[in-house]
């Protein structure tokens, strides 16, 4: 059972790690998006990378 528990925590890493990449692209194209939609997306991204680095730091990979 704890395996399956660390399988589940590294796909949620990876989820993560696309969607701040997915987040980052968009940004990028920033005349596709209202300066509302803008904002939100920094926001979002910054409460992503703050996340990520937590979780980065608590999760230390398969076998270890």
């Amino acid at each position: 059972m704890l395996e399956y528990g660390i399988i589940i925590q590294s796909l949620k890493l990876m989820r993560s790690k696309q969607l701040l990449r997915n987040l980052k692209k968009a940004l990028k194209q920033d005349h596709l998006y209202s300066s509302d939609e803008i904002d939100f997306m920094k926001k979002q991204l910054s409460l992503l990378e703050g996340e990520l680095s937590s979780k980065q730091k608590e999760f230390k990979g398969f076998g270890k």
